[in-house]
């Protein structure tokens, strides 16, 4: 089903559904199915993928685009990431689960309509920092060549990594991960010929000392960004070190432009870290040193750019950032505080930073709560939630959601080691499609605040907190911000994790 929502009007088009029986080609293929007009304008699409292979019981995948925009005449590409809700990998037709198999997996050429082979999703939870992807081509059905193509997901579906398809003898993809969180890795045979058959397993990968975080990958999309205006978004470094350099992806070759670092202040931008100096734009990856070596502790930051005019950026049209900040200042000054900038919804930025020198310490799972099963556990306290019936995760189990009345509230304390540098609050989103409102607190310190944030069922969420309580345990507290009453926090479980 594909349902269009435009948000000129704020109506909903009639759904628009695949008869029962029809199926969608492999990747890199065209398949019309049916047509349909639809009026110019911009357009949130939600698609419902029925995919019983998937999941006999809980069939139904979900994915998500936002502003589309529609215009006579033009092909407007879109792209919905949809990872299946059962825990279990996707498989083919003759193995229904990649993680299932023993070594060897075996991949068969489909042929005709496509050029494309056998498919599959891989998922694996982290158990290190580092987590090496190992293939070797195996020879038991066939030996010959394969040119596989893989790409790696984290669980919220965001694009993070991918190996181009290569004639196999062995292939490694190795990235650093969250350890016990998941990740998915999507496989696609693109070679011709016979059946062939891989052996695929996981290892912990060598520490790195040089990580970047943000968007380091070029992103295909493309918007104006006006002068003198300061954008940018959070990021969260879960790993201290040296700021190496400030990156992005440029698309001009004349206007000057400044990168800079903020500090988080309860949800938005507060105080200059780091920034660039003035820099003439060239065509391409771009790399500029921060004015003054500056060392990074973990925890959220906001990547800023400002540009002396409208300039030309490249953005991800696929992953609609709901809280990107803004704050007018006259190029090239960089306020010393971005406290007061505004907040809006748009498309993901090119950014990036690269932090060298890092400890390479990894994340431990210290504690798991059942939001919606354990309120009398765990110093739990509420008022104004109630109970929410689980749709795809622990379906037939509840979660917790609270009132959009701006005062109610979930508040849990957790046991902690007392030798922790920094803590990860990890919590997993419940129910149906809907914005999330409400404000983070961690031992009465506001730590995140989300702000209409539109999130799939099942999104897990991370906030990094240094620790600066000592040995206290951990009091975290969900309040609702009154944003708005119809969107509101709804959580199912959440997990602490020490580093």
């Amino acid at each position: 089903d594909f349902i269009f929502y435009n948000t000129n009007t704020e109506t909903y088009l009639p759904t628009i559904s695949i008869n029962p029986g029809q199926s969608v080609q492999q990747p890199g293929s065209t398949t019309s199915v049916l047509s349909k007009d639809i009026a110019a304008g911009t357009y949130d699409l939600t698609v419902h993928i029925h995919n019983d292979f998937t999941d006999e019981f809980n069939p139904v995948v979900t994915g998500y685009a936002f502003n589309i925009v529609v215009t006579p005449g033009m092909v407007t590409p879109v792209t919905v990431t949809c990872i299946p809700n059962n825990p279990d990998p996707i498989g083919t037709a003759a193995f229904p689960s990649v993680g299932q198999l023993s070594v060897p997996w075996v991949m068969t050429q489909d042929g005709p309509p496509t050029s494309f082979g056998t498919e599959g999703w891989y998922e694996f939870t982290a158990t290190s920092a580092m987590t090496r992807i190992m293939v070797t081509r195996d020879n038991t059905y066939g030996a010959s060549n394969a040119s596989l193509y893989m790409v790696l997901f984290d669980s919220n579906g965001n694009y993070l990594a991918d190996v181009a398809p290569d004639e196999l003898g062995a292939t490694t993809l190795e990235y650093a991960t969250s350890i016990g969180m998941p990740y998915y890795l999507a496989m696609a045979d693109m070679g011709e010929g016979d059946s062939r058959s891989f052996n695929l397993w996981t290892e912990a990968g060598t520490a790195s000392t040089t990580i970047q975080y943000g968007n380091s990958t070029q992103f295909s999309g493309s918007n104006n960004w006006s002068g003198n205006y300061i954008f940018g978004i959070p990021i969260s470094v879960s790993t201290g070190g040296e700021l190496a350099n400030f990156g992005t992806w440029s698309l001009n070759d004349t206007s000057y432009m400044r990168m800079a670092l903020y500090a988080d202040n309860g949800g938005q931008p507060g105080d200059l870290v780091a920034s660039t100096e003035s820099t003439l734009m060239t065509n391409g990856k771009m790399e500029m040193a921060p004015g003054a070596s500056v060392s990074l502790e973990a925890g959220t930051y906001w990547l800023m750019a400002v540009y002396d005019r409208d300039t030309l950026v490249s953005v991800n049209w696929n992953n609609y950032v709901s809280n990107i900040r803004y704050y007018y200042s006259t190029y090239p000054t960089l306020p010393s505080s971005l406290t007061g900038s505004s907040s809006y919804s748009h498309y993901d930025l090119n950014y990036y930073i690269t932090v060298t020198g890092a400890s390479q310490a990894s994340y431990t799972l210290v504690s798991e709560f059942d939001i919606g099963e354990d309120q009398t556990s765990s110093g739990w306290t509420s008022t104004g939630g109630y109970l929410y019936q689980n749709y795809t995760v622990n379906p037939g189990g509840e979660s917790w959601r609270l009132a959009g009345d701006g005062s109610s509230y979930i508040q849990m304390t957790l046991p902690v080691t007392g030798s922790a540098s920094t803590y990860k609050i990890a919590w997993q989103t419940s129910g149906w499609y809907h914005p999330t409102n409400a404000d983070v607190y961690v031992n009465g310190t506001l730590v995140r605040s989300y702000v209409s944030e539109y999130m799939g069922d099942g999104v897990i969420n991370e906030i990094i907190v240094p620790n600066t309580f000592g040995t206290t345990p951990l009091t975290i507290r969900f309040q609702d911000n009154a944003y708005d009453p119809n969107g509101v926090f709804t959580g199912a479980y959440l997990w602490l994790y020490e580093k």
